[in-house]
């Protein structure tokens, strides 16, 4: 009797056990179908808990939970798995949600508090009632990342998130770390050895068929360079010269520059005409070998301008817009938030089924929602499915010249590539003036025409020394560009007068045209490519021909 009664109450408790088991189970599956499908406002809520854990990879956690939740329901028992593999599992995820921070911070352009800007996204939905910012890898990733950023910085934090992962993963499939490192050495090692031998095939194969082009190429060259020299020799004073250098006067020294076989036509005046009418003389400059470009640190430092004031303005935009829609019956979702130094841009996906016109036909109405003077709808925006709303800032943020100078990326083969400024991301704007044969800069009095040529002037006077760019500046107004005078890069005093400016623009004209012809002559496209065989043959013929500015 004693043995059944025993045999009774652990069976019942059993029975108990199991029961609980299942009811948790199925409430694991409720809240997570709940949440993955983000069914009301519980729904919502729930993914947003999710969220603050594990961040946009919240889906996958949710999907996990049904899984777990299944297993339950169905057994009535906790699943047995090694404490290995759940190690495993977990290690590979903290790898994931590292990933997903760094890259969210890598597009917001941010470098540091990285819990408070997170916790900011995920409370704005929270109370808002939507899943539409991106957090990446909530505030799990958020703490690793204030640690790795700190300690290997960005990309140090990359290699970190990736080598986490492969941790996990050996873990969770019983991997040896060294098969794993071996693997990926035998890979690597083959890659470079296959693109090695393909490297080597291509290169004999072409310097094998262009050797008698090359042969051929040169002696067409040597016998334009050549033939220009005669026209040099037999041409008069007054008619413009074929030389095969550049502008001669400008290379030339001094002392060179009052022999008369070194000036060209293009540097003398055409005739002696009475002061008002004196053609303007272009000046020389001697070569100066051990030129030195100005430092950045010559150029003043501006404070940033703090922009706390617009990150919370963005919050009750980001609201604004949302119930504006609403009422209108347009379904969008908010997907992103970019804060930009003279604009928000908020990044919107249509549902299916919304036309985009109907977006951009309540152009005034959101303008007037967000008090705003005026709004840019760009739909959609290129490269993306989404809709951007451009709303300008209550503050304009200040871009200093020595910031976005001190972002570009020196490229020798874009010597004239100036920094123009940043576009709504923060991101470096350039213009490359190789490709910009003419140029007009417009716009209404004080919007920053003036500064804009100042820009690009220190630009080039920055990055190029003289005997690469000469300059000629024109300022009828005598007021804007006097303060170039005496730089090294200017082929004559700065023009004020407009009846001398027509005639030095002439003789730019005339040395454009000189240049064209030996172009022509010697079988070249443009500057660049005429330098480029000028030292080749500098080299061979171990002479001195000046380069073309």
């Amino acid at each position: 009797m004693a043995r059944r009664k025993k045999t009774k109450r652990k069976t019942k408790k059993k029975i108990q056990k199991q029961t609980s088991e299942r009811v948790v189970g199925g409430c694991f599956i409720l809240f997570g179908i709940l949440g993955l499908l983000n069914l009301g406002y519980l729904g919502i809520l729930l993914a947003n808990v999710f969220r603050i854990f594990v961040g946009d990879s919240y889906k996958v956690a949710v999907v996990l939970l049904i899984g777990y939740g299944t297993y339950l329901l169905s057994m009535g028992e906790q699943p047995i798995i090694p404490r290995k593999k759940i190690g495993g599992v977990l290690l590979a995820y903290l790898g994931v949600l590292l990933f997903l921070e760094v890259l969210l911070f890598q597009k917001l352009d941010l470098h540091a508090n990285f819990v408070d800007i997170t916790w900011q996204y995920l409370s704005s939905d929270i109370i808002s009632g939507s899943v539409g910012s991106a957090v990446g890898g909530g505030i799990t990733g958020a703490l690793l990342y204030s640690a790795t950023s700190f300690l290997v910085a960005q990309i140090g934090s990359y290699i970190v998130a990736v080598l986490i992962f492969i941790a996990g993963l050996c873990l969770l499939f019983d991997i040896a770390y060294r098969q794993v490192f071996e693997y990926l050495g035998k890979t690597l090692y083959w890659i470079i050895s296959e693109t090695k031998k393909v490297i080597v095939a291509f290169s004999h194969s072409i310097s094998k068929g262009n050797d008698k082009v090359k042969q051929i190429k040169k002696a067409r060259q040597e016998k334009a360079i050549e033939k220009a020299k005669e026209n040099e020799i037999t041409h008069s004073d007054d008619e413009e010269r074929d030389l095969p250098t550049p502008i001669a006067d400008m290379e030339k020294s001094e002392v060179d520059n009052d022999s008369k076989d070194n000036l060209t036509d293009w540097n003398q005046p055409v005739e002696d005409k009475s002061e008002d009418e004196q053609e303007i003389v272009v000046k020389n400059h001697p070569t100066l070998e051990n030129y030195q470009l100005p430092s950045v640190n010559l150029l003043q430092d501006v404070p940033p301008t703090d922009q706390s004031e617009e990150k919370a303005e963005i919050q009750r935009n980001k609201k604004i817009l949302k119930e504006t829609f609403k009422s209108f019956g347009v379904d969008v979702e908010l997907k992103n938030t970019i804060l930009g130094p003279s604009v928000t841009k908020y990044e919107l996906h249509p549902a299916i089924g919304v036309k985009v016109s109907k977006i951009v036909n309540l152009a005034d109405d959101l303008a007037l929602a967000l008090a705003a003077k005026d709004i840019r709808i760009e739909a959609p925006i290129p490269g993306k499915s989404l809709i951007g709303i451009e709303v300008p800032n209550k503050k304009v943020a200040t871009i200093s010249f020595k910031d976005i100078i001190s972002s570009q990326k020196k490229d020798s083969s874009k010597p004239l590539e100036v920094p123009i400024g940043r576009d709504v991301s923060g991101s470096l704007i350039t213009a490359d003036l190789a490709k910009m044969p003419h140029l007009l800069i417009a716009g209404s009095t004080g919007s920053g025409k003036s500064v804009a040529i100042n820009g690009i002037i220190t630009s080039l006077l920055m990055n190029c020394p003289p005997d690469e760019v000469k300059l000629m500046l024109v300022d009828p107004k005598k007021v804007e560009l006097g303060v170039y005078n005496g730089i090294p890069h200017l082929l004559t005093p700065v023009v004020t007068d407009p009846k001398k400016a027509s005639r030095a623009l002439h003789k730019l004209v005339s040395e454009m045209e000189r240049r064209y012809e030996l172009f022509a002559n010697t079988g070249q496209r443009n500057i660049s490519g005429y330098n480029a065989m000028i030292q080749r043959q500098n080299h061979d013929n171990n002479s001195k021909e000046p380069l073309m500015p």
